[in-house]
């Protein structure tokens, strides 16, 4: 443990200062590398977890300036993700499920100087695996609203769909279907997006769907609005994720007819039938 990354911020909760540099010691011989501090009571330990958040509090169970139990709750009420490891010698059966009881989250013995070692080791593991994991879903919220920025900037209908249930859409898919808010269609499954006369092979292209079978890249199909108006269109498909679910996405693409071309091709063929 040398880089500076793993030289852990250690907090002691001691009554004797020599006591304290033992546990150092025994640590440092163990080759944990360790930035050590010692509060005595409780106004030092709110002021060293204000200052310096250590990773790791070892508390003597026999300390009588700063009771396990107070600490623990000082702990607790900042709030912050410490461990609470306690430590001493010839601990009873009662002295350990006190300690546990009392807020600590490990028992090392400080006759064992190899048993202080590992419980150090692995509760600093487990926080800097913690600590990971919040940086990964906070990463994973940022990617999210991100993802949920661009979905709502763009101009293609887009909704996300988990067992044939609308569970996200865009304002253009709303706009396009004619629906005010995403409450709306929120209970309703996309079959309702979908003309009477493309309803059944739609139907059983959810069935396929939630047998695992790959959706096709492209469908066209008539779409319906809320007003039972219908449009020509080409249903997207691709696999995604939202919120940790996994679900489709689907495109709806709009067929405009080009009225001036159509004219051109009629023209055509009534020449080519003179």
């Amino acid at each position: 443990m040398t880089k500076p990354d793993n030289v852990i911020k250690l907090l002691l909760i001691e009554d004797s200062a020599d006591e304290a540099e033992q546990i150092i010691s025994m640590l440092r011989n163990g080759g944990i590398a360790v930035r050590p501090s010692r509060a005595g009571n409780e106004a030092e330990l709110e002021d060293l977890i204000e200052r310096q958040t250590p990773d790791l509090i070892l508390a003597n169970l026999t300390c009588r300036d700063l009771p396990l139990r107070q600490a623990a709750e000082t702990v607790n009420r900042t709030g912050k993700d410490i461990a609470l490891v306690v430590y001493g010698s010839n601990v009873s059966d009662n002295g350990v499920a006190e300690a546990f009881r009392d807020g600590a989250r490990a028992l090392a013995l400080q006759n064992r100087p190899d048993h202080l070692q590992m419980i150090v080791r692995r509760e600093f593991e487990a926080l800097i695996m913690r600590r990971s994991v919040r940086r990964l879903e906070n990463a994973l919220r940022e990617s999210e609203r991100r993802c949920s920025d661009l979905l709502d900037s763009s101009r293609d209908p887009i909704a996300y769909v988990h067992e044939g249930m609308h569970v996200r859409a865009n304002r253009a898919y709303l706009e396009t279907f004619g629906y005010e808010d995403f409450e709306d269609i929120e209970s309703m499954s996309i079959l309702d997006m979908v003309a009477a006369d493309d309803a059944d092979d739609f139907k059983a292209l959810l069935k396929r769907l939630s047998k695992g079978e790959p959706p096709p890249q492209k469908l066209n199909l008539k779409a319906q609005r809320a007003d039972g108006s219908t449009f020509d269109a080409v249903m997207e498909f691709a696999e995604a994720m939202y919120e940790g679910e996994p679900c489709q996405q689907i495109v709806f693409r709009q067929q405009v007819v080009d009225h001036g071309t159509s004219e051109e091709l009629e023209d055509l063929r009534r020449k080519d039938l003179v």
